[in-house]
């Protein structure tokens, strides 16, 4: 490599913009206010004193077909709920998108995937996966609204790579 290349390279990774930074266990949750598969807002305080999952999903993630076919995400989700975890779905892909689903679709694709998440919400704007630096599905929190974040959950095992939210929503850029 020259020595202009190798300059180039330096310089770009110096002036180019940095990915939102992912919320980190122990801080406060960041609010939102999202539709939900009805067109009702649900916002995160509305659940105080609960415990929360939040899940990014993407029905055409290969990582998120793995998990619901196998019925491992839909079974934990049933399991959360026996235990009064609320459960909350969260799809941002941008409406744009070829892989956005409409509050209809979403609803017959969990049916068909017997999931169990308390809700289905929409992030229409990605601005609330951007808050909590969700960028691959399934990406998962789960929340203790009196203490925090208590554990963000996103591992080669456990993501989309080649589907990442920021693929499917423009603002994550």
């Amino acid at each position: 490599m020259n020595r202009l290349t190798f300059a180039l390279i330096l310089l770009f990774a110096a002036v180019a913009p940095l990915p939102a930074l992912a919320i980190t266990v122990g801080q406060p949750a960041p609010e939102f206010a999202l539709p939900d598969l009805e067109g009702k807002t649900l916002k995160l305080s509305d659940l105080a004193g609960k415990f929360v999952v939040l899940e990014w999903v993407n029905p055409e993630c290969p990582f998120v077909k793995k998990h619901y076919n196998s019925a491992n995400m839909p079974a934990l989700q049933k399991e959360a709920g026996a235990k009064n975890v609320v459960w909350l779905a969260i799809n941002s892909t941008h409406p744009g998108h070829s892989e956005f689903k409409s509050p209809a679709e979403m609803k017959s694709w969990m049916a068909s995937k017997n999931a169990a998440p308390q809700t289905v919400l929409f992030d229409r704007d990605g601005g609330t996966g951007k808050a909590y630096g969700a960028q691959t599905t399934p990406h998962m929190y789960i929340v203790d609204l009196e203490h925090g974040i208590a554990e963000s959950r996103s591992d080669p095992f456990f993501q989309c790579h080649e589907m990442g939210i920021a693929a499917l929503h423009p603002s994550y850029g």
